[in-house]
């Protein structure tokens, strides 16, 4: 082989060789490139899951306002209505401690102004919220005037739980009725009458406590739903199935236990009575005779959650039936502030006693 021959072979080959390496750099290049591409896309999607995240937490935490209509009606010191309106309920949560701020200027009933706080905690314990890191303003729009005791205490709690879920209200619906512990819709007065305001300004449909003296047929153009849990009433208020979690009870026990506390309660309620009749005359005293007849109800309807044995239903009538007895005693006894702060002392040691 000729010298020539041998150079031209060296020279091919070392082009080769040349070539295979700048291919080789190439390659490795191209796959730093495609590397460093996916360590920013991901990167880029662990900024965008972390945004993600802190806007859901910002959402969630941050402040949040909903509105309930209320049905009012105006009660003359002889018992007549004379009138009513929708009032408007407003609430505001923010980030808190739990705290409940009341606008006072409008409520004149202390048994409105107990109702707002009883039905806050009830919704939060019902729906399981987490209330204790927020803080509550109830802001009644207009004169709240109208409202006395505990009739807009339900659409309170139905309020408290949807504005804690950051949900509007279905706005077709309305309802009246009390709220006793365990979220038992108890009754309350001139249901008819509120019916009509409902009716009146255009509401598809009401809720009025399951007790209620009410033939629904008598009414025509709205929707009349009785209902006896807040959990009820919430689901038929926006159209909604919510279900409470269960937890597992001894069935025998807990009814025996719940037999005992009503009998108690209602026994309480005849003792009341009876002290009320045999040691004052509430001839022409309509106000406290309101609350007599309203205690009587209550106690009446205690009666047929017993027939049914509904123990849980008995007591919260009972209790229902207690408060207006006692609100009856409290107006009769005539206490001024001084004795007032006294009955309020004494009762606060007797319960730390016990």
């Amino acid at each position: 082989m000729s010298e020539k021959k041998v150079k031209r072979i060296k020279k091919k080959t070392k082009v080769g060789v040349s070539k295979k390496k700048n291919n080789e750099k190439i390659i490795v290049k191209n796959k730093d490139i495609k590397q460093r591409k996916v360590v920013y896309v991901n990167v880029f999607i662990k900024l965008l899951l972390i945004l993600l995240f802190v806007g859901v937490y910002f959402y969630i935490n941050s402040e949040y306002t909903n509105t309930i209509p209320l049905l009012a009606v105006n009660v003359e010191n002889n018992g007549q209505v004379t009138g009513g309106s929708i009032i408007n309920l407003s609430l505001k949560i923010t980030p808190g401690t739990g705290k409940i701020y009341v606008n006072m200027n409008t409520i004149q009933e202390i048994d409105t102004q107990i109702s707002i706080i009883n039905s806050q905690k009830i919704a939060c314990d019902t729906f399981n919220l987490d209330c204790q890191n927020y803080n509550f303003y109830y802001n009644f729009k207009g004169s709240a005037f109208l409202l006395k005791g505990p009739s807009a205490s339900a659409g309170i709690a139905i309020l408290t739980a949807k504005t804690m879920e950051r949900e509007k209200l279905n706005k077709d619906s309305v309802i009246t009725g009390s709220l006793n512990s365990g979220g038992v819709i108890g009754n309350v007065g001139d249901v008819k009458e509120k019916i009509e305001i409902a009716k009146r300004n255009g509401f598809k449909k009401v809720l009025i406590p399951i007790f209620s003296n009410i033939n629904e047929s008598n009414f025509k153009g709205i929707k009349i739903v009785k209902v006896l849990s807040l959990v009820k009433a919430y689901n038929e208020f926006n159209n909604e199935n919510f279900t409470p979690k269960r937890y597992p009870i001894n069935e025998t026990k807990y009814k025996m236990t719940m037999k005992e506390l009503s009998k108690n309660l209602c026994q309480r309620s005849l003792l009341l009575k009876k002290n009320i009749f045999n040691n004052y005359n509430i001839t022409n005293r309509t106000k406290v005779y309101k609350f007599i007849k309203s205690g009587e109800k209550d106690y009446n309807f205690s009666l047929n959650a017993e027939k049914e044995q509904n123990y849980y239903s008995m007591g919260s009538f009972c209790y229902n039936a207690n408060i207006n007895y006692r609100l009856s005693l409290l107006y009769l006894e005539k206490l001024n502030s001084s004795q007032l702060k006294n009955l309020i002392r004494k009762i606060s040691l007797e319960i730390d006693k016990k």
